[in-house]
């Protein structure tokens, strides 16, 4: 399996070296990443310059990490794709028998409904356009370094698990989810999520095929 072409980095606060990020997500103010040594650790966030991330791209590789984080890396990242594939060749058997989540019907029902009031449903304006972000998650989480390194007419996708892909760009979400983007979670941690999809996100979410 080869080697992604770019990952995030955070740097450690004391030592100043880079870890690879691999979740910024990894519960109670931590992220888990991969230590110069090659170790997988989730680490409490205050050790690094959160405020600093970085994205590393292939070529820079060598000269930001070490051979032990790269060797773990493209494990990760090997055990990731097979995870993966298991789970998606799940999903495909789910499909064929033609399952009915009640999730799922929800988000349909309550995105009629959200059309047929008068919002306006804005997955036209990113239709036939590949996402510049995209990630996989269990309820609709938005993650700050992932955003903010895109341009307004960008777009990201998050599929969620049940329920759909939502895709919007950087300036419809700065402009429609202004509630996430002031909230402290956000600001400093970096994250927000919703336990509950909320209805002003509806006419964004479109059926996984």
């Amino acid at each position: 399996m080869a080697l992604p072409e770019k990952v995030d980095a955070v740097k450690n606060e004391r030592t100043e070296k880079l870890f690879i990020v691999l979740d910024w997500n990894a519960g109670d103010n931590k992220v888990k990443v991969i230590n110069p040594t090659g170790d997988v650790l989730d680490v409490v966030c205050l050790i690094f310059k959160m405020d600093e991330p970085l994205v590393v791209a292939s070529s820079g590789y060598k000269t930001s990490f070490s051979e032990a984080q790269l060797n773990k890396l493209e494990k990760w990242e090997s055990e990731k794709y097979i995870y993966e594939e298991k789970k998606r060749l799940e999903r495909s058997a789910r499909a064929s028998q033609k399952p009915t989540s009640s999730k799922a019907s929800s988000t349909r029902t309550k995105t009629s409904v959200a059309r047929k009031e008068g919002i306006v449903d804005r997955k036209a304006s990113t239709s036939g356009r590949r996402p510049s972000a995209h990630w996989e998650a269990t309820d609709l989480v938005f993650y700050r370094h992932r955003i903010d390194m895109l341009k307004p007419n960008d777009i990201f996708a998050i599929t969620i698990e049940n329920v759909g892909v939502f895709q919007i760009t950087k300036a419809d979400f700065q402009r429609v989810f202004n509630n996430v983007v002031m909230n402290p979670e956000y600001r400093t941690q970096g994250t927000f999520r919703y336990l509950e999809i909320p209805e002003v996100a509806m006419p964004y979410i479109g059926q996984k095929a």
